[in-house]
């Protein structure tokens, strides 16, 4: 007899049919998003063995499933028979970001009394912040301090953290608050004299009122007409309206009207001889004052008019 021992080898690997690539987008705002890799059937049915009707498979290379920045990342996953022949599977997983960040700080025009100022989207986040012209006024997290960075405008970057940088940017413009004193110099006003204007020192552009009756010839001047307002003391506001994104600026003064008369007087002539004698005035109103004359030389009594001759 004669025994002859047949030796089978399986030197055949699995086939591996590696369709496991995919491309997804990254979350709003982020520079990636989860991704869940293929497992469980969706893989053993990608798998087949002349011999081993279960092959197994594992992951070999690359992160596991979880969080997947915006690239191409390339996950190895092989699959082996009973026998531990093997075969490899190379799939990318493709994260397509947003190319373009978004900026924006919820408006354009801020008053250098604003406080802090964040923005109210900054995406994708991570990114950076850049202004040329902030002088430090602005911090990593792209909050600015209104006071810190002056007034004017100001252009401010933010930078895509994500593969592929982008920027973009927005400006804004800052304002000082509007302040100013108002004066009548020439007050108290006398009804009989004529109109009367207004000093501003500070911010201009404003409008003029009283809620005491005090009578504008124009209330963008501040000019007054003391003659057809009552003798009173006035109350005088002075508004700028809200501009730049800061608030409406109001100031106030007073100015007193007083009620004038008008005096007629006269002397009995109107040439004298230079002998000694007292003339006396004629006056028609009741309110007293004081008399003066020009040119000088005249010996004329300031209290009661009269004029002394010789």
């Amino acid at each position: 007899t004669c025994s002859v021992d047949v030796i089978i080898t399986d030197t055949i690997t699995p086939v591996f049919n590696c369709a496991l690539s995919m491309t997804v987008n990254s979350d709003p705002g982020a520079c990636g998003t989860t991704v869940s890799l293929p497992s469980g059937a969706a893989v053993d049915t990608l798998i087949s063995d002349n011999c081993d009707h279960s092959p197994t498979w594992s992951q070999i290379a690359g992160p596991p499933s979880g969080f997947f920045p915006v690239d191409m990342t390339w996950i190895i996953y092989e699959a082996k028979d009973a026998i531990g022949n093997a075969t490899t599977c190379t799939f990318s997983v493709i994260v397509i970001g947003e190319t373009v960040p978004a900026l924006d700080y919820g408006g354009t025009q801020f008053c250098t009394t604003g406080g802090p100022l964040s923005p109210i989207v900054a995406m994708p986040a991570g990114g950076s912040f850049e202004c040329s012209t902030c002088a430090g006024g602005i911090d990593s997290d792209g909050t600015i301090d209104l006071s810190v960075i002056g007034v004017g405008t100001h252009a401010i970057s933010y930078m895509n953290a994500c593969t592929a940088p982008d920027s973009i940017s927005t400006t804004i413009t800052v304002t000082a608050p509007a302040s100013a004193t108002i004066n009548y110099p020439t007050a108290p006003l006398c009804s009989t004299e004529g109109p009367a204007t207004v000093d501003v020192i500070g911010s201009s552009g404003g409008t003029f009122s009283s809620p005491t009756g005090l009578v504008f010839i124009d209330q963008a001047t501040g000019e007054v007409d003391p003659s057809s307002s009552p003798a009173a003391t006035h109350t005088v506001i002075y508004t700028l309206p809200a501009a730049g994104g800061c608030a409406a600026f109001t100031t106030s003064t007073t100015v007193q009207v007083v009620a004038g008369s008008l005096s007629v007087i006269d002397y009995t002539d109107s040439i004298y001889c230079n002998i000694s004698a007292v003339v006396p005035v004629m006056n028609t109103t009741a309110t007293p004052g004081n008399y003066t004359h020009i040119p000088s030389g005249l010996d004329l009594n300031s209290t009661t008019g009269t004029i002394t001759l010789g």
